[in-house]
C-alpha cells in the first residue's frame, strides 16, 4: 500500500515531497533569480539523493524551455499557458 502523504525533503535550495515511494523536487527558475546554469546544479543534488527533478521554465519560450531542459531535469512545468495555442507551443518546444 503507498501513502499518499507528502514529506518535505529538506535539502538547502530543494523544495521537495516525498510520497510513497516517490520522491519529486520543484525547482523553480520562474519565481526566483535560478538560471539555467543553477538549474544544472540542483538536479546533480536531486541526482545524488534519488529525486526526480522538474524544473519550472521562466517563460514559454522555446530557447527558454530548452535551456531548462539541457540542464538534466527530468520534467517541466511551463509558465503561461492560458491557450490550447499556448499548450501547443510548449509542447512544440520540448
Amino acid at each position: 500500500m503507498t501513502s499518499t502523504s507528502a514529506t518535505p525533503l529538506f535539502s538547502p535550495g530543494l523544495e521537495g515531497v516525498v510520497v510513497g515511494e516517490t520522491r519529486v523536487s520543484h525547482v523553480d527558475g520562474e519565481h526566483g533569480t535560478l538560471q539555467p546554469r543553477d538549474v544544472e546544479d540542483q538536479c546533480r543534488a536531486c541526482e545524488l539523493h534519488g529525486v526526480t527533478p522538474i524544473a519550472r521554465a521562466t517563460t514559454n519560450d522555446q530557447s527558454i524551455i530548452l535551456r531548462f531542459m539541457d540542464t538534466g531535469v527530468q520534467g517541466a512545468l511551463i509558465p503561461f499557458v492560458n491557450t490550447a495555442a499556448d499548450a501547443e507551443r510548449a509542447v512544440q518546444s520540448i
